[in-house]
């Protein structure tokens, strides 16, 4: 048996890791339940049936109704970490689909966000019958990511942009963002969890530094690759790309 100070150094940290998974699920599962019905009550309340609200108080609703919808997406995304972290890792479920629905629908989904504050998508699908094989759920929430992404860190009334194309054996996807760009030095350091760049806009930009390292993780488990490119005050530009027809490292 190896009982040398860089084997057990290994073991101590192997048991930390188990121990923050562990955490990080019991708070995760703690916290649904009651901001479940948080959001359940601020949906029904928005409906206003009795105009029993006025507009200051529907305003002050609606900014109530969005923090928590923040805090259900931090959640959701401490649960991916546990599940990334898990000894089967993050399950990949295939079917075949048409890429321009993907697009399509994650365009859609993401309108009432950007229409918040004045952005605009400008999306270049790929032509109609344009058929892969992956999971449709979790490539939806990659494209999510990023959008988000893209809009958190660009002045309202900005553009982004949402493209795909493919050739014989990929689809290539890029999103495309005018905003306040990452340090060249910080770039690599993005897709790690819990980080988040130095771009003078912490206090702004909500979030845990969760997404890119779950979107890497997926598109990886799609055996694809993703890259940013990205220059101060001019925007970013992160690509991914995988194969239409992927051999997944999870099934």
């Amino acid at each position: 048996m190896d009982d040398s100070p860089l084997t057990q150094q290994l073991q101590e940290l192997e048991r930390e890791n188990d121990a923050m998974r562990r955490a990080l699920a019991i708070v995760s599962h703690e916290l649904k339940t009651p901001l479940t019905s948080i959001v359940a009550f601020c949906d029904l309340l928005l409906r206003n049936q009795k105009n029993q609200l006025n507009s200051r108080e529907m305003d002050q609703l609606a900014s109530i109704c969005r923090n928590a919808g923040r805090l259900t997406e931090i959640i959701e995304d401490l649960g991916q970490v546990v599940v990334l972290g898990s000894p089967n890792g993050l399950a990949i479920t295939t079917s075949r689909f048409d890429a321009i629905d993907l697009i399509n629908e994650a365009a859609i989904s993401m309108q009432p966000v950007l229409d918040l504050v004045g952005q605009t998508l400008v999306v270049h699908p790929p032509p109609a019958g344009s058929m892969i094989n992956g999971d449709k759920s979790r490539l939806h929430q990659v494209l999510e990511n990023l959008l988000t992404n893209a809009s958190k860190y660009s002045s309202p009334s900005s553009h982004i942009d949402l493209a795909a194309e493919l050739d014989d054996s990929r689809l290539f996807v890029q999103v495309v963002d005018r905003g306040i760009g990452i340090p060249k030095d910080e770039v690599d350091k993005v897709f790690d969890y819990f980080y988040r760049a130095d771009t003078g806009a912490g206090n702004r930009v909500p979030g845990l530094g969760l997404g890119l390292f779950i979107t890497r993780e997926i598109v990886n488990a799609h055996g694809g690759n993703l890259s940013i490119k990205s220059e101060i005050g001019r925007g970013t530009t992160v690509s991914f790309a995988i194969p239409r027809e992927p051999e997944l490292s999870q099934q």
